[in-house]
């Protein structure tokens, strides 16, 4: 470690109270200059001297403050705890439990710099969140739930900077667990075989707290209710009372007829959930038909109403989402019965008659006996229909070719009710066959129901509702990454509800792209100077071609134009600090170094030279 500023070349304004504050600046050069045998061409002397009466008022009494202790270096820690994966990290430092300094790392964090500016003062009273020349604090590597120890170092002198780079932690006994993790949980850092004893009760071993982030003193650690192995187990945050791991995802079917077999099929977000019913009524259970889990009654004549259901989704023992839905069972019996008096005559024509002319207003009973096209209400067709059924007079009504199509929609849809195989065809070439036409709700012979451009079968296939020709099947389910600084590498890992979506940029600053890590998509981008402040960027998805979300927010680059040393102020310390850099006494991180690439205006050319030195002297001194 070597001091840049001490006490004797500084001589402290004290000693030189009766110079002019412009020729103690203009020592401090000089000294600095001389100590480090520093030989700047004419053109940087000038620039030194010149630049100084715009940075210090010759009637200035306050005292300079304390130098900073600056603690730079790489960060390549990488294990369990900071991977790859994590897109920012936070390197911090503390000194009797307060944090005194901190560096928000941007994307893509392990193998980028960061630099600590570590505030000093020597004198008494003691400012507060200093540190003194001597004592020992620690660095942190902190994310959202995960703050761990990376080791030790002691406060420099005034002034000093400080290459460290964390690399990893120290493992004396080599069980995986650090030193630092082990002494702070009351473990033998010399001692391997308590990596894989536990100390609490949640069945966790201490090595495996360790990777999850979890305490080995505490069986609940985030005190929801449930031990940490439990969740670990099912998937949750043990670190998070809020976490939820398991979101059934299906809609529940909420019609039902009397005498008919009622069937609705679960799905989650995951799969080996365990569903169980809260509520329902007697004779409700869940079957399990080869791994498809469904909820199935079979309503009689006395269960023709509105009846309560709830179901909750768990895994292992962890419940984590719960459903509730009303189920409407209405009355069976012969279709186009309209004013169910258990015959089919002209009463039924009349009264689905009255209704479309807003004469007469059917209740919801007897609005679904007549609805014979399933589209939620009478219309002039249903009507019709219901003639031609008076006319054939069919013996029954229900199902007489037992392919689980009733009569009368194989005869509005043009099928023959006395023959089964027809069930499997694909009457309009939509993909979809005829009983699935009927399942879904759909027209047999019209292959695009909702009139939105794209077939039913396609829908189907895309999980979008080929009834609403505004529905939507994906959601771009993940955070964006709202921050980052210039010359970092940004990116923001895309997520959606389901796989195979095709992500698009809408709209993105130049030289923002979409990229295909095996299978993860992120939106990365190398950010400029150019880029300081807030960029928009909007993506889109899709799966098979069906349009479904868009995301847009708002990106901002953190940083300054010239302001290398990150204290929201260009002044002559950046540029002292670019000389030091361009001299090889200090290593300027990556956003260090990109803020000062200042030089052409706008258009930087990416490399720190005297060009930005001298570009930076005029801005200082007011000429740009």
């Amino acid at each position: 470690m070597r001091a840049v500023f001490s006490r004797d070349n500084l001589k402290y304004v004290e000693v030189e109270m009766k110079k002019t504050w412009l020729e103690v600046v203009k020592y401090i050069c000089v000294s600095i200059l001389k100590r480090q045998q520093l030989f700047y061409s004419r053109a940087v002397k000038v620039l030194l001297i010149a630049t100084v009466p715009f940075v210090f008022s010759s009637t200035a009494s306050a005292k300079i403050p304390e130098p900073d202790n600056i603690v730079y270096g790489t960060l390549t820690y990488n294990n369990v705890i900071a991977t790859p994966a994590d897109n920012q990290l936070t390197v911090r430092f503390e000194l009797f439990g307060s944090e005194i300094a901190s560096y928000q790392m941007g994307g893509a964090s392990i193998g980028n710099n960061y630099m600590l500016k570590i505030p000093v003062d020597v004198l008494d009273p003691r400012a507060p969140l200093t540190a003194r020349p001597g004592e020992t604090g620690q660095i942190y590597i902190s994310k959202p739930g995960v703050n761990i120890l990376a080791g030790t170092f002691v406060v420099g002198e005034r002034g000093s900077t400080l290459a460290l780079n964390i690399s990893g932690f120290n493992d004396t006994d080599g069980d995986g667990l650090p030193d630092e993790w082990e002494v702070l949980y009351g473990l033998n850092p010399s001692d391997n075989t308590d990596a894989i004893l536990n100390g609490d009760t949640d069945a966790l071993t201490n090595l495996q707290e360790f990777q999850n982030g979890t305490s080995p003193l505490l069986g609940d650690t985030d005190g929801d209710g449930f031990s940490d192995s439990a969740e670990v187990l099912a998937g949750t945050d043990p670190t998070n009372s809020q976490s939820l791991s398991v979101v059934i995802v299906s809609t529940p079917v909420t019609d039902g007829v009397e005498s008919q077999l009622y069937s609705y099929a679960l799905q989650a977000n995951q799969s080996n959930v365990v569903y169980t019913l809260v509520s329902a009524p007697a004779g409700a259970s869940i079957v399990d038909n080869a791994g498809v889990n469904s909820i199935q009654w079979t309503p009689i004549s006395t269960d023709i109403g509105v009846h309560a259901f709830s179901v909750t989704g768990a895994v292992s023992g962890v419940p984590s989402d719960t459903q509730s839905y009303s189920l409407s069972i209405v009355a069976g019996g012969i279709i186009g019965d309209v004013n169910g008096d258990g015959v089919l005559d002209l009463g039924d024509v009349l009264a689905a008659q009255l209704h479309v002319l807003g004469i007469q207003v059917l209740d919801a009973a007897a609005i679904t006996r007549g609805d014979l096209y399933q589209d939620g209400t009478i219309t002039l067709s249903d009507v019709l229909l219901i003639q031609q059924l008076l006319l054939n007079q069919p013996s029954s009504f229900v199902d007489s070719d037992g392919d689980l199509l009733i009569d009368s929609w194989e005869l509005a849809n043009g099928l023959n009710p006395n023959d089964a195989t027809d069930a499997l065809l694909d009457s309009d070439n939509d993909g979809l066959n005829n009983a699935q036409e009927r399942h879904y709700g759909t027209l047999a012979q019209d292959p695009d129901f909702d009139k939105d451009g794209f077939t039913d079968g396609e829908e189907v296939a895309a999980g979008t509702d080929p009834l609403d020709g505004l529905s939507f099947s994906v959601k771009i389910t993940s955070t964006p990454v709202i921050q980052s600084q210039a010359g970092l590498a940004y990116s923001y890992v895309l997520q959606g509800n389901q796989p195979n979506i095709v992500y698009t940029l809408v709209s993105a600053p130049a030289g923002v792209s979409i990229v295909d890590n095996g299978g993860v998509k992120s939106i990365d981008w190398t950010t400029s100077i150019v880029n300081l402040g807030v960029n928009t960027i909007s993506v889109s998805a899709s799966v098979d071609g069906v349009p479904s979300d868009t995301q847009t927010f708002n990106l901002t680059i953190d940083g300054t134009a010239g302001d290398v040393s990150l204290d929201s102020v260009v002044d002559i310390s950046d540029i002292l600090l670019i000389q030091q850099h361009l001299m090889g006494d200090i290593v300027l991180t990556t956003h260090q170094l990109t803020l000062g690439d200042v030089y052409p205006v706008n258009a930087p050319d990416g490399q720190i030279t005297i060009s930005d030195i001298l570009l930076l002297q005029q801005q200082v001194l007011g000429g740009q």
